[in-house]
């Protein structure tokens, strides 16, 4: 991000929408970065099962965003983060939040398709392969204890 502007700053919430209404997050530095780079990096900040349901967590949610002064949100997840993502745009749109909420899709589950803009959601491919080489790892195994 700072590439497009010296004076920007990410941050990342921890442990999912959680984080979010609560005010739980961390600045995200080219140190915290280089740690997690060419990693997946889906263990930088965690992740919940929490969902940002109730008034009281949308108002504080966004009372969170305006605090920090946060332009962008981008939820990164699958279908119920992107719900929950787009229920959270609409809300910052309704009561005139200036943090504008994007998804981006990823999961393993494959779900999360609209060809030809999203033909396969980053995720599940690398599960795929992930896969694939665990059981290539373990048929070769078995043929090596000639049992």
């Amino acid at each position: 991000v700072k590439k497009w502007h010296p004076d920007s700053e990410m941050v990342g919430f921890l442990d999912g929408p959680h984080g979010i209404f609560t005010g739980n997050f961390v600045k995200i530095t080219d140190e915290i970065m280089d740690g997690f780079r060419n990693t997946g990096g889906f263990d930088m900040l965690g992740s919940g099962r929490h969902k940002i349901e109730s008034e009281e967590q949308f108002r504080d949610s966004m009372a969170v965003c305006n605090a920090i002064g946060l332009d962008g949100l981008v939820v990164i997840g699958g279908d119920d983060s992107n719900t929950n993502g787009a229920l959270l745009a609409e809300y910052f749109k309704a009561k005139g939040c200036k943090t504008k909420v994007c998804g981006a899709p990823k999961t393993i589950d494959g779900d999360l398709k609209c060809p030809p803009h999203i033909p396969i959601s980053f995720g599940f491919d690398t599960a795929c392969k992930t896969y694939a080489t665990l059981v290539g790892n373990v048929a070769v195994d078995a043929l090596s204890a000639q049992k």
